[in-house]
């Protein structure tokens, strides 16, 4: 019998699967998985090896917008023929009124359900392609759960949660370039799902030992095996100081509050360079709310000096009074910011919220930068995107 938990993902999926120790043969549905830069582009192709000649793509609003619209469009332009769905609700459900939205504007013909999204969409299609019999794609758009090579479906039946199983996909494509701009709380869901499937091996060996419920070390020993790490031991160590750095803040910044309404003398904060940076850095460590509070501040306080459109305050008082006016890097730092803030944190009611500031300074660095050509190089795509 061969042992296959220490096995790389492309082999695991070979066709004829595994005949396990346990007395079961392991095979998956799953046939392709791709992951990475601009794997979009690699949808049209996948759908091909598959056989697949007529999808039907299912997003919600959001996931239209980041991902849906260019698979679309990709698809179409290479001659597939495509039918589309959009949600129309802003938050869909796991349950049957949404699978019956997908039914209803079902197409016959179609032989494959792709999905763009995460845990919802996906499981939405996963149940329609089971009652259909057609294919199963899922293009995925954030790292927020570890379902996508399930044959499961976390649906919400008669008003009660439940797992429906349905089917495993045939593909999976995940472009990171699209995955890294999944709001915080979805990077931080799909961590939790990480975490509860170590405690779930447990709990899946204990009933073996009380109930008698079938177990299989190969399998429990492939969850085990699946750990995060970082592919290089510079990025952890910077990202290790990166934590600290946070911490030192949130114990800091405080006492020095204290101190200086205790008769601290006043001298100028400045917003610059390093104080951006300072603020970008606690963008993934969840302290969006800190950085909004403090571009909230800059503005405020920049219109009540009647700055000229789009100069911002860059050295301010602790009584609130402008000492120095920033030029166009503090401009061009600022849109960035707001850009970073907005990927992080997917707020989109604080970016409009920022909208007329961010319009003043981008229409004020067109002129002063030579239509940004003089922005600094590290931050001029940002600026560009924003």
């Amino acid at each position: 019998m061969e042992k296959f938990s220490n096995l790389p993902l492309e082999a695991l999926l070979r066709p004829e699967g595994y005949d396990c120790d346990c007395g079961k043969h392991h095979a998956a549905r799953l046939k392709k998985v791709i992951i990475g830069q601009g794997a979009l582009f690699q949808v049209g192709s996948v759908l091909r090896e598959l056989g697949v000649t007529h999808p039907m793509i299912v997003a919600d609003q959001n996931t239209y917008r980041v991902a849906g619209r260019q698979v679309y469009d990709l698809l179409t332009g290479a001659g597939v023929k495509c039918e589309l769905y959009v949600f129309p609700q802003a938050h869909v459900e796991p349950d049957e009124f949404s699978v019956g939205q997908v039914i209803m504007n079902f197409t016959p013909g179609v032989d494959c359900m792709l999905a763009v999204g995460s845990g919802t969409i996906n499981d939405i299609c996963k149940i329609v392609s089971k009652a259909a019999g057609t294919r199963q794609v899922v293009v995925g758009t954030a790292p927020s759960m570890d379902g996508y090579a399930s044959n499961s479906s976390s649906m919400i039946s008669a008003g009660v949660k439940t797992t429906i199983y349905s089917v495993c996909p045939d593909a999976i494509v995940a472009d990171v370039d699209v995955l890294r701009q999944a709001p915080l709380k979805m990077l931080q869901a799909g961590l939790g799902d990480m975490l509860a499937k170590y405690i779930s091996v447990c709990e899946w060996r204990i009933s073996n030992i009380i109930n008698g419920e079938y177990y299989c070390d190969e399998v429990a020993a492939l969850m085990r095996r699946s750990e995060a790490f970082m592919p290089d031991g510079r990025l952890s160590r910077c990202f290790n100081w990166t934590k600290i750095y946070c911490d030192w803040l949130i114990r800091t910044l405080p006492r020095g509050g204290y101190a200086m309404c205790a008769d601290l003398p006043e001298h100028p904060a400045l917003f610059g360079q390093g104080f951006a940076q300072a603020l970008s850095s606690l963008l993934p460590l969840g302290g969006a709310p800190r950085v909004q509070g403090i571009l909230r501040t800059l503005v405020r306080v920049s219109e009540e000096a009647q700055l000229a459109p789009g100069r911002l305050a860059r050295s301010v008082s602790l009584s609130g009074r402008v000492t120095q006016v920033g030029g166009a890097k503090e401009s061009a730092l600022f849109v960035a910011l707001v850009h970073d803030t907005l990927l992080w944190s997917g707020d989109r009611a604080f970016a409009e919220e920022m909208l007329p500031t961010t319009c003043l300074c981008m229409t004020y660095l067109r002129r002063a930068t030579h239509g940004f050509e003089d922005v600094r190089q590290d931050i001029r795509q940002e600026v560009r995107l924003a």
